[in-house]
């Protein structure tokens, strides 16, 4: 029976979910990674065993191994201009030919410069209440699509030139009015993308858009069944982090993107999935986010303690900001998406460098929403409620409280500098969860991971 690994980061992202694709695909020999939601603001990054590394985003974090292809399920955002320039920089670093192993659903949505300039002529003005936005246009794409239909950009229209521009030019009046709602006359504070977004070539950007994935095969949805279905075992890598999801994280601070596991649970329903599933929850062994938005225990004297690799300063989301392990924000996750079989451990080898207190172990909140207090110790919140059906306010309660609540500092000793000491605290971790741990990681290659003695 084939078996398809869905790894889902249960934080704000950056927990190593490229690294563990990479591990899973060269220990199963899976063939096929599937990208089910997210966009190319996703930056999975992935150390070859050889030094060579490359930040993923919109190819399969595998595809440093030979033979290994990717497919857009019909939730990813695609685009086709960064797209190329990512297999432009694999192909250089000696990857064969990426275009030639991706696969595209024709039902995926295209993000185009237009949209991208839009979401930055938003989020600039926006000043000091940003929302933490990548500034790479998804959201504004997952918004054009859910209110024009048909009618917004999809990969099937890049093989027709003729209606990727009338698609582009009603996409341009569509937006231009928009954003101009919103923020006032964009000429007023002219600048490149206010340029793009009101006098860029409509006929230059439709031949870009359509020649960049001219060699991209675009499959119907039968085809992506039987591509599924010819693959065997599969691996369903997802983006971001629970805690950053459309429905579940911190509104407004949040990704137009659904990045429970239900994104792979929706995928197997459209593509008929009669295999075994196996949902790994990835997490840091402290917390870690991009740009605004709550983080409670935040503490600025882990950055030194806790050095980034690949992870630096971000013209649109900001500094990597850090804070001891999160129980409360993690159960939380898990309970969202509710069907997690195990948990993956990273970034052990950093985990001596840990305060002695390394976790958040409650939130201490004097006037806290009883709507999002599952469980407590006195005046301490050890586990929230679950999310409700679509109800943005609600998630909007849910941030007032995470921002105004104290972190309650707890949990072991840090680790030794040891491979057994790191896997002792990864299961540490997890039984505070209430989850086993699969795998621990103590470096960036795939052979820096490990299963945990029991």
């Amino acid at each position: 029976m084939a078996t398809a690994w869905v790894v889902t980061d249960i934080g704000y992202g950056d927990a190593g979910k490229g690294a563990l694709v990479d591990q899973l695909a060269a220990r199963h020999s899976c063939t096929l990674v599937v990208r089910v939601h997210g966009g190319a603001q996703a930056g999975h990054n992935v150390v070859a065993p050889d030094g060579r590394q490359h930040t993923f985003s919109q190819f399969g974090a595998a595809s440093f191994q030979a033979g290994r292809a990717t497919l857009h399920a019909a939730g990813m955002i695609v685009a086709p201009l960064a797209l190329r320039g990512e297999a432009d920089h694999l192909h250089s670093l000696g990857v064969d030919d990426p275009i030639a192993r991706l696969r595209i659903d024709g039902r995926c949505r295209i993000t185009t410069p237009l949209h991208q300039a839009a979401n930055r002529l938003r989020e600039a003005a926006r000043g000091a209440g940003r929302h933490g936005s990548c500034g790479i246009g998804v959201g504004e794409t997952v918004r054009d699509g859910l209110l024009c239909g048909a009618e917004a950009l999809c990969a099937s229209d890049l093989r027709d030139p003729t209606a990727v521009r009338r698609k582009l030019a009603s996409l341009r009046d569509r937006l231009v009015c928009d954003v101009q709602a919103e923020t006032g006359p964009i000429a007023a504070t002219f600048n490149r993308d206010a340029w793009v977004l009101l006098q860029a070539p409509l006929d230059e950007l439709s031949d870009h858009l359509c020649g960049a994935v001219a060699r991209v095969a675009i499959l119907a949805p039968d085809e992506v069944r039987a591509a599924v279905a010819a693959a065997g075992d599969v691996i369903v890598e997802g983006a971001q982090g629970v805690l950053l999801d459309e429905w579940v994280g911190f509104h407004p601070h949040t990704t137009w993107s659904t990045c429970t596991t239900a994104s792979a649970n929706g995928f197997f329903a459209d593509v008929g999935w009669t295999g075994a599933v196996r949902r790994f929850g990835v997490l840091r062994c402290y917390m870690m986010r991009h740009g605004a938005g709550p983080l409670p225990g935040e503490d600025s004297s882990l950055d030194p303690r806790l050095p980034e690799r690949h992870n630096a300063l971000h013209p649109w989301q900001g500094r990597v900001r850090k804070a001891p392990l999160d129980l409360v924000a993690l159960r939380y996750a898990i309970d969202a998406c509710g069907d997690l079989d195990a948990l993956c451990v990273t970034h052990l080898d950093q985990a001596p460098r840990l305060p002695p207190q390394p976790w958040t172990v409650a939130w201490r909140a004097s006037a806290a929403d009883v709507d999002w207090v599952a469980e407590r110790r006195g005046d301490d919140i050890v586990r929230l409620g679950r999310p409700a059906p679509p109800d943005l306010d609600r998630q909007h309660r849910l941030t007032r409280l995470a921002f105004s609540a104290a972190a309650v500092a707890g949990g072991p000793q840090p680790p030794a500098a040891d491979r057994d000491a790191h896997g002792a605290f990864a299961r540490e971790i997890g039984r505070a969860l209430g989850l086993p741990v699969a795998w621990c990681a103590a470096g960036p290659t795939r052979q820096d991971w490990w299963v945990p003695s029991t």
